[in-house]
């Protein structure tokens, strides 16, 4: 009787029609009074129940005893889905699309899963990994979104969290990597009551899936810019903060307007693989670690300078001798998003004799970098090319003694088929040949005890790259 009014009332009336009104404590014991009646998961079951009175007797209609013909054995077969097969259908019903009121109820999410229908425990041996369908070989019943479902619950190792990043219901979840792992007829998940590992099976099954969603995801990628009505370009920067990138491609669209430019900001490692696997079509930065497939032109000698708050030593000089750096604290950027930049400033310091010190932490952002500067916390090198996004309050200066340029380039992969990327390189060329680009600046240079007269630099003064060149 209890599972009885749980289904017909619980289940039925009020959570999939809300015929009455009923205080949330009540919503959640009928809940748990219809899923002890092995009807399945509640969130699933008025999914498909609202389903079925959207698409009534018609196709959609995961309830319609119609589905296998009229003849009298096709109706035969209908009346038995209608009443006992949906429960063990392979087409789950999206609750995002029909539930999405329960999905947003705490309560009803926290449902326990060991009550629901056999078809949803892990216990039954319908649901057991080594059992698989008849007629079924190979992988020929595998999924995308089971792919997707597994590698998320590999990276999470706990099914809420994993259902959650999903959108999904943790028991939707569950049976699909159930139905992951009879496809391939192996164990992926060690399971207990509070611990989700992989098996060795599915730590190598990992791997694969991820290479596999990856491909689909550039597949889909490569039809839609095929598709496009107009043609697109990814285009990687490593800052907004830095100017160079912007101004190529301000002259790209006065010449092409017709392109639709996509930047995506990410540190130089990240646009490494994102040429690699065709997210990007061009890329900027230093050329010095870039892999193999990876083609350069350097396209700027941008003078290196350091930058400090206007009230310090520095900021009234001409150019900041390298060795002066040595009384300072030293900011760096976070080693994920520039370690070229990183790598060439302490190279810099120790080709002047002196290991600079460190500021502690490290910084993501220009912005946040220029927050540490004003805070008077450390001073920053940074390449020219970051001076238009100094924040007020603080000052750039230029390194001397050695002059110094830091190298840009424009990066591409080998296999990248967008014609556009000529256009791209054309337009850095132009820009480059207009603002003297690849023409090393030397700053004039006057001591820090700020004498009345400016030295000038001298004709022809030598200009040093930096270290270890371009």
């Amino acid at each position: 009787m209890v599972t009885g009014l749980g289904v017909t009332v619980g289940f039925h009336r009020q959570l999939t029609h809300a015929s009455f009104t009923a205080r949330p404590w009540l919503r959640v014991v009928l809940a748990v009074a219809g899923s002890m009646g092995f009807q399945g998961n509640v969130i699933d079951w008025v999914a498909v129940h609202r389903r079925h009175h959207a698409f009534i007797d018609r196709p959609g209609d995961p309830h319609s005893p119609y589905r296998y013909g009229t003849g009298l054995r096709g109706q035969l077969r209908g009346l038995a889905h209608a009443h006992l097969g949906w429960l063990f259908d392979g087409d789950p019903t999206p609750a995002e699309r029909y539930a999405p009121d329960l999905l947003a109820d705490p309560a009803m999410r926290r449902v326990p899963p060991e009550l629901h229908s056999p078809t949803r425990h892990p216990r039954v041996g319908d649901d057991s990994p080594h059992r698989r369908r008849p007629g079924r070989k190979g992988v020929a019943g595998m999924e995308l979104r089971q792919l997707r479902y597994f590698v998320t619950l590999a990276e999470e190792l706990n099914f809420g969290r994993a259902a959650a990043r999903e959108h999904i219901v943790q028991s939707a979840l569950s049976q699909q990597i159930q139905r992951l792992e009879r496809e391939l007829d192996v164990r992926l998940l060690d399971r207990s009551t509070h611990h989700v590992d992989l098996t060795p099976a599915g730590a190598a099954f990992l791997a694969e899936a991820r290479q596999i969603l990856d491909h689909v995801s550039r597949a889909a990628q490569a039809a839609r810019n095929a598709a496009a009505p107009v043609p697109t370009l990814r285009v990687g920067i490593i800052d907004a903060g830095y100017d160079t990138m912007p101004q190529i491609l301000r002259e790209l669209q006065d010449n092409h307007p017709g392109i639709t430019i996509h930047q995506v900001e990410a540190g130089t490692p990240e646009q490494y693989r994102q040429l690699a696997d065709g997210r990007l079509d061009v890329a900027i930065g230093h050329a010095s670690q870039s892999p193999a497939e990876v083609t350069s032109k350097l396209i700027r000698l941008d003078p290196l300078g350091v930058l400090v708050p206007d009230d310090h030593r520095f900021a009234d000089l001409d150019g900041v001798p390298v060795a002066d750096l040595a009384d300072e604290l030293l900011l760096l950027g976070e080693e994920s998003q520039t370690p070229e930049l990183n790598q060439f400033v302490l190279a810099l310091c120790r080709s002047a004799g002196f290991t600079p010190a460190l500021y502690e932490g490290t910084v993501e952002s220009s912005r946040a970098a220029s927050d540490l500067v004003l805070q008077h916390r450390c001073v920053y090198c940074v390449p020219s090319s970051f001076r238009s996004s100094n924040r007020p309050g603080t000052t750039w200066r230029p390194l001397a003694d050695p002059t110094t340029h830091y190298p840009w380039s424009l990066l591409w992969h080998d296999a990248n088929p967008s014609a556009h990327i000529a256009t791209v390189i054309d337009s850095a060329r132009r820009l480059a040949e207009r603002l003297d680009w690849l023409q090393p600046v030397v700053p004039a240079t006057k001591p820090a005890t700020k004498p009345t007269t400016e030295p000038a630099p001298a004709e022809g003064a030598p200009s040093a790259i930096g270290p270890g060149g371009v």
